[in-house]
């Protein structure tokens, strides 16, 4: 290919690097720095001016404030300069008044190891550039408003360009000056010097540029705002500059603390992405791949087979975890392929799986690195993974303190176990140790192996029986008034094989055709002779009835012969098949696997962490010159100090020491240096709310990606991270990539402020991807499960909490409450805010009844759930709208409605639903800040939305409505699921509710006779009904057949349970399984054994207790057993009753004659 040609493909793909850092630099996430100065006294601000007091170091303020942040690690500490104060309009809140109170810019601060010395990160300054866009005149909606943003140009174009064109000058010449150490000096200097460089700057790059910013913010000319600390005084001064309906510019600097935005570091990231590809190109094969790809409109052919299939299955069955197929699907796919996706639907194990993942790593020698937006969700992962590691086995990549202490710690005692003089004896025996469990584990999964290939033999064994003679009976029952009852089968001779006796009767019945045919036709006496032999020789080897042999019209005895030998020989086909089973070899096949299957997992356990250890001292001796360097990176903050030790490590031999991280995305680079391809698989936990430019530092150091998400929960384009004006993000597009390519961009899912990295990697035209569906759901209560799995997910999950003692407990409580929405200002004036009053009073109720009276001790519906004074529940408020979530806060943390302790007893959380996204509370309030009438029906009808909110509770969710919007079909279906509301049509929403789902009942008209084991199934109902009832006067147990939940789901996913038994003194159940019985969908390709095997582990999964009931044992010579009669028979079913005793955790009665 041509050099130019080469050299045009750079361009573009840099190109599109530089609109990501760009917009980057002009993001941050939604909220903002708008107002730093507004504190509560439950969670007070706090902030310094040091002008005034002329001492930036040396001050007691960092100490104090180092001990608050300890408290709030979300938070750290920014130097502001120039504040912006008063009020202000905004467009996208529907003309509600906002307060205002921030930097124009400013930059962080860091405190290196166990110091109060404040150092100013001055490569990390900011211009705030989300308050100068509101200023300019046009504000960011979120979906919240439920207005379609106008991006049209021609509109809004030469205000913008002219705003981007400012602004973009502005922060130029804002880094520039930073770069300059008389002008840092001078900012932070007394105000005589400070306030006047502050001055210049706002004044010159942007007040005396922009009009709009010009009319709107005012010079307070010699006045000086305020910082005395103390929230009533400040609270006054703010309200004084709001009554006067005007912002003011104040020239001071001041400290502040805010949340810590995580778009500096990516901005950085991308920035020396764009140095590489514009010098050499980009380092990452992969990431060149994907990129350049998609800005160039190439199909991208990915590599689908990096890993042996068998080696990476083998390595599966050394994991100490128990995984569905769909799990150990996604495992393989991880290392086999260059890119793949988890789908992940709520309560599915997505942590589960990436715990599997990451243990995988260690067998396979290989190094991990997961990354997240979420703090909890890394924290989740972290704390599974080291349940098999030990503790801090896994590199926290995170700014929590007590982490990084905990993990310097860790680190120096590595550095220390290397120093030891008998380091070399250490590492033998670890080594030993390891080969010795890896050994067991393999003896044991060898053995485990061949009993699964025996207990498949012996249930294939079982259900060829089952087959045959259910055929059998199915004939049997056909000639009834052929074969007398209680006729012994196991008398006849053998006519399977005989084909003589065909014969015989073809001749016999040829002999009466011909007498039929010719009226006047007499038999040969030696004819008469044969067919008394013939009937005479039926009579005695195959005992048949010799009054129907010897009949006036022996045309219809041979007929009766013909039938009654042909059950005969279906009789002892069956009987062949029974010959083969050996009695009670499959239960005790099965209970020496249940034992040694727990036996195997102590030992992968084992072998795991004795492995594990054995690696990280081994390769630590190696890197042991860089490990105190190494364990100083959780020490320091400062970003210079970090990139000058980072300089000095090797890298390569210290990630293979330490191959397990994670951590949250922003603050890798203070951990690990931009390098590609350090490690072999990066997983993206939480991928439908990553955008694609802060994912891309964290790709970049891997050869292979992993996406864990959901595209039915909550995205970018719906969450509203953002706020970046789109137009303004257009404007960037244009000047790098043109203006004819951004309809292109959207539709290859390349779009910053729109697109998350799942959406990048999933939805991109030229990137064809599949993926693992995780099935198995295991969070919530079945009524609450069932919803979602209906709704959104075309009832593809399996509800592993689908058992007797979930599926009848009361797990909803709606209560709609009027209202009308808006907020009484002091005026009693009706604001545009999305809060409805009267919703917000019933959630507190609630709260109050929840935390203060304890009411999960004593509600009978909540009581059901088992919460105790040890485990009571976590509780969590989800509010629709941010406007109710901050009313709420208000109220709840801002006027200490419940102190710090309860809030922390409960685990206590309140906030919207893209923030509860990832997380999961016991008992979930639900309030939708809607009274019905208002606007905005299209973001409270968004499925996505609607189907993260309603999965986030365990066991209990209230729903707490004013109105619902018309058109919120989902939440109306919602409703009807509870049987709350009217059951109308909700376009295909409509949803058969709870209630009728798990009616699960005793029935015998569900033994329909095209079942065909019809009396077999009454004959075990009879002695299960006498089994409870025997039991009554001390327990009570509730039986149910044929368990199915419903036309669409059933129990755990399977196709059905035959009986089912509860007992509510104990809590406990037990599912009564005939072997040998079709349960499952056939045609998946694996034989009957195999298809048991993977229904019994589903169930076990499940937490279900399982009784076997051998089909073979309950029939004998033809006929279903009688203990009364049978001994044999008698014994076998006081076996299973005392299985049954046992599951139920009950005891037997005295027994039974």
């Amino acid at each position: 290919m041509p050099q130019d040609s080469n050299n045009a493909q750079d361009n573009q793909v840099a190109g599109y690097l530089r609109y990501l850092r760009d917009v980057t630099r002009k993001i941050l996430v939604r909220g903002g720095i708008k107002n730093v100065l507004k504190g509560t006294s439950a969670n007070p601000t706090f902030y310094f001016n040091y002008t005034e007091h002329n001492e930036f170091h040396g001050s007691g303020f960092f100490r104090s404030s180092k001990q608050r942040l300890r408290r709030d690690p979300s938070k750290q500490l920014y130097v502001g300069f120039g504040m912006i104060t008063g009020s202000m309009r905004s467009a996208a809140a529907g003309g509600a008044t906002s307060r205002i109170g921030a930097p124009v810019f400013y930059a962080p601060i860091s405190f290196d190891g166990d110091g109060v010395e404040p150092q100013v990160e001055w490569e990390s300054v900011q211009l705030n550039l989300e308050l100068l866009a509101d200023l300019v005149g046009k504000s960011v909606p979120t979906p919240e408003d439920d207005i379609q943003e106008d991006s049209n140009l021609a509109h809004y174009g030469p205000l913008l360009q002219n705003a981007h064109t400012v602004l973009g000058e502005a922060d130029d010449k804002l880094e520039k000056n930073c770069g300059n150490r008389d002008w840092r000096s001078a900012l932070l200097g007394q105000a005589a010097v400070a306030e006047p460089a502050i001055t210049g700057f706002f004044r010159n790059e942007i007040w005396l540029r922009l009009d709009s910013i010009k009319n709107r913010v005012h010079f307070a000319a010699g006045d000086k705002f305020d910082f005395t600390p103390g929230v009533s005084k400040l609270e006054k001064r703010l309200k004084e500059l709001q009554t006067s309906g005007k912002l003011f510019f104040y020239p001071q600097a001041f400290v502040f603390a805010a949340p810590v935005p995580t778009e500096i570091s990516t901005y950085n990231a991308i920035k020396h992405l764009v140095e590489e590809c514009e010098s050499h190109g980009i380092q990452n094969s992969l990431l060149k791949k994907l990129v350049g790809g998609l800005v160039l409109d190439g199909r991208i052919a990915l590599n689908r087979s990096l890993e042996d299939r068998a080696k990476l299955e083998e390595t599966i069955q050394l994991l100490p975890l128990s995984l569905s197929l769909e799990q150990r699907e996604a495992v393989a796919r991880a290392w086999e392929e260059e890119v793949s996706y988890i789908e992940g639907p709520p309560g599915t194990g997505k942590s589960h799986t990436i715990t599997a993942l990451m243990l995988s790593a260690i067998l396979l020698g290989k190094k991990v690195l997961l990354v997240s937006q979420k703090k909890d969700a890394v924290a989740v992962v972290q704390q599974m993974v080291e349940r098999y590691t030990g503790r801090h086995k896994v590199i926290y990549a995170g700014d929590d303190t007590e982490g990084r202490q905990k993990m310097a710690d860790y680190l120096a005692g590595v550095s220390q176990d290397v120093a030891r003089h008998d380091i070399r004896s250490r590492l033998a025996q670890l080594g030993l140790e390891a080969k010795t469990a890896r050994g067991a584990v393999a003896s044991k999964c060898f053995l485990l192996d061949g009993q699964k290939k025996q207990i498949q033999s012996h249930i294939q064994r079982d259900h060829e029986y089952l087959e045959k003679h259910r055929e059998f009976v199915r004939r049997r029952k056909l000639l009834s008034s052929e074969v007398p009852e209680q006729f012994d089968f196991s008398k006849p001779k053998r006519v399977d094989t005989d084909e003589q006796w065909d014969a015989a009767l073809s001749q016999g019945e040829v002999l009466y055709g011909q007498k039929f045919v010719e009226q006047n036709c007499k038999l040969l006496r030696g004819q008469k002779v044969w067919l008394q032999r013939l009937l005479s020789t039926l009579h005695r080897d195959f005992h048949l009835d010799p009054a129907r042999l010897l009949a006036d019209h022996h045309d219809h005895s041979l007929i009766y012969a013909r039938k009654t030998l042909g059950l005969i020989a279906e009789w002892q086909k069956a009987d062949l098949c029974k010959k083969l089973i050996a009695p009670g070899s499959l239960k005790a096949a099965r209970d020496s696997l249940d034992h040694h299957s727990e036996d195997l997992e102590r030992q992968q356990s084992r072998y795991v962490q004795t492995l594990f250890d054995a690696q990280v001292l081994a390769h630590a001796k190696e890197a042991e010159a860089d490990l105190k360097s190494f364990a100083r990176l959780w020490h320091w903050r400062s970003a210079e100090k970090l990139q000058q030790i980072m300089g000095a490590l090797q890298y390569e031999q210290l990630l293979t020491a330490f191959p397990l991280w994670a951590g949250e995305m922003r603050f890798l680079g203070g951990y690990l240096p931009f390098h590609a391809e350090m490690f072999d698989l990066v997983i993206v936990d939480e991928a439908s709310q990553v955008n694609i430019a802060e994912v891309l530092p964290a790709l970049y150091r891997g050869t292979r990606f992993c996406v864990v998400g959901d595209k039915k929960q909550l995205g970018l384009d719906s969450a509203g991270m953002f706020s970046v004006n789109r137009t303004l993000e257009q404007l960037i597009w244009n000047r790098h990539c043109g203006a004819d390519k951004f309809q292109d961009a959207l539709s290859k899912k390349m779009i910053l402020s729109k697109d998350s990295v799942l959406d990048f990697i999933t939805e991109s035209p030229g990137l064809p991807m599949s993926s693992t569906l995780l099935k198995e759901h295991f969070r919530s209560m079945p009524a609450l499960s069932s919803f979602t799995s209906d709704h959104f997910y075309d009832c593809n999950l399996k509800l592993m909490r689908e058992t007797p003692a979930h599926v009848q407990k009361k797990c909803f409580s709606a209560f709609q409450t009027g209202g009308k929405r808006g907020r009484l200002d002091e005026e009693g004036n009706l604001s545009t805010q999305k809060v409805v009053e009267e919703e917000v009073k019933k959630v507190l109720e609630i709260l109050s009844q929840l935390i203060r009276e304890r009411a999960w001790l004593k509600l009978p519906a909540l009581k059901q759930h088992g919460f105790t004074e040890s485990r009571p529940p976590s509780i969590g408020v989800l509010s629709f709208t941010t406007d109710q979530r901050n009313y709420l806060r208000e109220k709840i943390f801002e006027e200490d409605y419940f102190d710090a302790v309860e809030r922390a007893t409960y685990k206590l959380q309140i906030g919207t639903t893209e923030e509860f996204q990832g997380s999961e509370r016991n008992i979930m309030i639900l309030t939708i800040a809607h009274d019905g009438v208002s606007r905005g029906g299209n973001f409270w009808s968004d499925k996505r939305r609607v189907n993260v909110a309603t999965s986030r509770a365990i066991d209990y969710t209230y729903f707490v409505y004013g109105g619902l919007p018309p058109t919120a079909k989902v939440l109306k279906a919602y409703l009807n699921h509870f049987g709350v509301g009217a059951e109308e049509d909700s376009d295909g929403l409509s949803s058969e509710t709870s209630v009728r789902r798990y009616d699960w009942s005793f029935n015998r008209e569900r033994y329909r006779q095209e079942l065909m084991e019809s009396e077999f199934e009454q004959r075990v109902a009879e002695y299960l009904e006498e089994y409870c009832a025997d039991r009554a006067d001390r327990y009570q147990i509730q039986i149910f057949n044929q368990v199915a939940a419903g036309t669409r789901l059933e129990s755990c996913g399977q196709k059905r349970l035959d009986f089912v038994l509860h007992c509510a003194l104990t809590g406990k159940s037990v599912a009564v399984e005939v072997d040998g019985q079709h349960h499952f969908d056939q045609g998946t390709g694996r034989n009957y054994g195999e298809a048991h095997l993977e229904r019994v582990a589903v169930l076990r999964r499940a937490g279900w207790n399982i009784v076997h009931i051998p089909y073979y044992e309950w029939y004998d010579r033809g006929w279903l057993c009688d203990r009364q009669e049978d001994s044999r028979f008698k014994r076998n079913w006081k076996r299973t009753v005392g299985q049954l005793d046992t599951a139920l955790r009950i005891e037997g009665p005295t027994e039974r004659g």
